[in-house]
């Protein structure tokens, strides 16, 4: 097989290029890669049916990982939102994104580009991610436990 200087196409080196800086191919780059090497394949020396045969399962495999990718994204996501929610009605403490401490009573949440914030009384959203301290309010625990009577 002959070697690929020139795929030719301006969009088939943007493509091998964008891999080069993300150092991670898609199955569209490496469909275009793949095409471009069959257009571009020595007609005396065509590739042989194995080699086509281990490409094909190599975008399959790809594609099976970023579906995985995928599916792990929106477990994390479902998981750090119920872990969230278990925060209603407690007491916490951390710093919000503009650098403020935020102490107070977690009254809900709000989720918005992919990122769960917790709503605080009086304050900014604060992200779950900056928790650092979790207390259950004395009032809320006496109601639950029938001991507010």
């Amino acid at each position: 097989m002959t070697e690929l200087s020139n795929i030719g196409s301006t969009a088939g080196a943007n493509s091998l290029n964008d891999v080069a800086y993300k150092g991670e191919m898609t199955s569209e780059q490496f469909l275009e890669l793949l095409l471009a090497e069959l257009q571009n394949q020595d007609p005396m020396e065509p590739m042989k049916n194995n080699e086509l045969m281990a490409q094909m399962t190599q975008i399959k495999s790809l594609e099976a990982t970023q579906d995985l990718v995928e599916n792990l994204n929106r477990l994390t996501e479902g998981m750090e939102i119920g872990s969230a929610a278990s925060l209603i009605g407690k007491l916490v403490s951390g710093k919000a994104d503009n650098g403020i401490t935020v102490e107070g009573k977690v009254e809900g949440l709000v989720i918005e580009s992919d990122r769960v914030n917790l709503v605080v009384t009086g304050y900014p959203l604060l992200p779950v991610a900056n928790v650092e301290q979790v207390t259950v309010d004395e009032a809320s625990a006496e109601e639950e436990s029938g001991d507010g009577q």
